[in-house]
C-alpha cells in the first residue's frame, strides 16, 4: 500500500490569515500550492481532482514544481522532510540545471541514480534502482530528442546558417534561427506537446515506469517552469487516472497564476532563444488541442501510452497507488 502521510503545518499560498489577499486563489478542484521562497509553481498534482467515475484521488502524493535552483533551506527542509518526498523526476536537461551552491542543497540526501539515460542502448535504469524505498532522483532530458527531431526538419539553408553563426560564437543568434525556422514558430506551444508525444515516448514510458512502484512515492516532478513538459506528464497521468478533461485543462493553465512573478525573468530568458511570449503562457486551447490529438491519434491516454510500452498492468499499477476508494 502508498505510504500514509500525515498533514504537517506547511506555509500554503492560499493560506489567507494574514491581511494581504493571498497570491492565488485555490478553486474546488485544484491542487494544494505551497508558498515556498525559491520553488515557484510547487503544487499537489491530484489533490481535489474529480474522476469521470468519482474516485477521489490521493493527495500528498504526487507534487509538480518549476526550476529548485533557488530553494532556501526552509524549501528544502519542507521538501525533504515535512513532504517527504521520496523521488524526484527532473525534466531539464544539463544546460538548464545550474550548478550552484542552492541548487545542491536543494537536492541534498536524494542521490542521483540515472542521468540523461537515453543516450546508453542499454535498458536505461536498473531494476533495483526503480522501486527502491531510498530517496533518488532522476534525469529524463526531452530536450535531447526534441532537438535531434528539430534539426531534423529543417532545411539545409537553415542549418549551413546556423553553423555559420556559431562558429562565430553567436550562439543566441543561431538559435533564435533554428526556432525561428522550425515548427515550433507555426505550431507554438501546441507544437511543442504533439513533439513530445511524437518523439519521446521512451521518456515518458521511464516516468510511468517510476510512478509504478509505490516504494517510490511521493514523488515530485519538474522542469525549468514546471508548465510544459511537466504539465503534459502531469496531463497524461490525470488522462490515466480518468480526471475530468475540464479539470485536467484548468490544471494545466493554473501555471500562469503560480507563476506571475516570474514572468518578467520568463519572457527575457524565452526571447534570448528566439522564441515568442507565447511560450511563457499556458493557454487552456493548447491543452485542449494536446488532448483532441491525442484522442484523434490513439484514441484515449491509455492508448497512448500502451503505444509507447506502458502495459495496461502497469497502467492499472499507478491508479491503485493514486486513486482511493470505490467508484461511485
Amino acid at each position: 500500500m502508498p505510504p500514509n502521510h500525515t498533514t504537517s503545518q506547511i506555509p500554503l499560498v492560499e493560506d489567507d490569515s494574514s491581511d494581504e489577499e493571498p497570491l492565488i486563489q485555490q478553486g474546488p478542484h485544484d491542487g494544494t500550492v505551497y508558498a515556498f521562497t525559491g520553488v515557484p509553481n510547487f503544487r499537489d498534482a491530484v489533490e481535489n481532482k474529480i474522476t469521470e467515475n468519482g474516485r477521489p484521488l490521493r493527495s500528498r502524493m504526487l507534487f509538480r514544481c518549476a526550476t529548485m535552483d533557488e530553494a532556501s533551506e526552509a524549501d528544502v527542509n519542507t521538501i525533504v522532510k515535512e513532504l517527504d518526498i521520496h523521488t524526484v523526476i527532473d525534466l531539464r536537461s544539463s544546460g538548464e540545471s545550474r550548478a550552484i551552491h542552492t541548487a545542491q542543497h536543494a537536492i541534498e540526501g536524494i542521490p542521483k541514480v540515472a542521468e540523461h539515460y537515453q543516450l546508453s542502448p542499454e535498458p536505461p535504469i536498473p531494476d533495483r534502482f526503480m522501486s527502491s524505498p531510498s530517496r533518488k532522483r532522476f534525469t529524463i532530458d526531452f530536450m535531447q530528442r526534441l532537438r535531434r527531431y528539430i534539426w531534423g526538419s529543417l532545411d539545409i539553408c537553415t542549418k549551413l546558417t546556423f553553423l555559420a553563426l556559431s562558429l562565430v560564437c553567436q550562439h543566441n543568434a543561431a538559435r533564435r534561427l533554428v526556432i525561428q525556422n522550425s515548427f515550433l514558430s507555426r505550431d507554438g506551444l501546441y507544437g511543442l506537446n504533439k513533439a513530445i508525444l511524437d518523439q519521446c515516448g521512451r521518456d515518458i514510458k521511464l516516468i510511468m515506469d517510476i510512478l509504478a512502484h509505490d516504494q517510490n512515492y511521493p514523488v515530485l516532478i519538474h522542469c525549468t517552469a514546471g508548465k510544459d513538459r511537466t504539465g503534459l506528464t502531469i496531463a497524461l497521468v490525470h488522462g490515466l487516472l480518468g480526471v475530468k478533461r475540464d479539470q485536467i485543462v484548468a490544471d494545466y493553465t493554473r501555471s500562469k497564476d503560480c507563476l506571475k512573478s516570474h514572468m518578467g525573468r520568463m519572457v527575457a530568458e524565452m526571447g534570448k532563444h528566439g522564441m515568442s511570449e507565447e511560450f511563457t503562457g499556458c493557454p487552456p486551447e493548447v491543452m485542449e488541442r494536446t488532448l483532441r490529438y491525442i484522442d484523434a491519434q490513439f484514441g484515449s491516454t491509455e492508448n497512448y501510452l500502451e503505444s509507447v510500452g506502458v502495459g495496461l498492468d502497469e497502467q492499472e499499477k499507478i491508479r491503485r497507488i493514486l486513486q482511493t476508494g470505490p467508484a461511485v
